[in-house]
């Protein structure tokens, strides 16, 4: 949920971060006496997370929005007031957007090619290899590619379409056995489950991947940080609302 907290200063902000006071799954509250150098030697991966306190009372439907602080709010606006969006940019689809109900034979994209970050994999399957030789999918007895938690998929071309939109559609392919992206090893596996066929995004290339996209640190307010961790320069007043970290952490 906190992916979709926005920024608002002032009065509209509704919630704040601060430090569980209680041993959780991913929190150990004995961390935060830690010295920084400690961090460093540790074997351990996780054990600090924040959470988000209401600052008075919030409606239901009402948004969530938090103080990200005032350099965050100024970098914002300059990005606004200068922001131009790049060459070609009325070319670009993330995948989820694709049209089309089918996929490209890799006959068809030779005319007509996928815009150039989409590509398409294909989940990681079973297949049998029947009396003339020819290889055809069946169903992975660890459901679709799944290994534990993670997908596994491949690399692949459709290389025949059959069916149509009312009826369904079925597909022959070839995968790229390796995990590699250029592997050589590539295997044709007939009647492929369409279901485990994907457009996806090529690495680094999504829109927030771009390099005119918005970039910059959510500030947490120098009070929430634990006196272990902070060099104080001369003067300084803990708290003073300036929303960063003054001297070294």
């Amino acid at each position: 949920m906190v992916n979709y907290i926005n920024h608002a200063s002032g009065d509209k902000a509704n919630v704040k971060v601060r430090w569980p006071d209680k041993t959780l799954i991913a929190h150990i509250p004995d961390w935060l006496e830690k010295e920084p150098e400690w961090f460093s030697r540790s074997q351990s991966k996780i054990g600090l997370s924040f959470e988000y306190v209401a600052l008075r009372d919030i409606e239901e439907g009402e948004e969530i929005f938090m103080d990200y602080g005032p350099e965050w709010e100024e970098a914002w606006k300059k990005h606004v007031a200068e922001w131009e969006p790049l060459p070609d940019a009325d070319e670009y689809f993330h995948s989820s957007a694709w049209p089309e109900p089918y996929f490209r034979t890799k006959k068809e994209l030779r005319d007509e090619p996928y815009p150039d970050n989409l590509k398409t994999m294909c989940n990681k399957v079973s297949y049998k290899v029947s009396e003339d030789g020819s290889n055809h999918w069946v169903p992975n007895p660890q459901k679709g590619g799944r290994v534990g938690h993670e997908v596994k998929r491949w690399y692949c071309n459709v290389l025949e379409r059959f069916g149509n939109e009312e009826d369904g559609f079925a597909y022959d392919v070839e995968v790229q056995m390796g995990d590699e992206e250029h592997s050589d090893e590539w295997v044709e596996i007939k009647n492929f489950n369409s279901t485990l066929i994907f457009l996806t995004d090529k690495p680094y290339t999504t829109d927030w991947h771009m390099p005119n996209v918005f970039r910059h640190p959510i500030a947490i307010p120098d009070d929430v940080f634990p006196e272990a961790w902070i060099n104080y320069p001369e003067n300084h007043v803990l708290g003073s609302g300036e929303h960063k970290i003054k001297g070294k952490v």
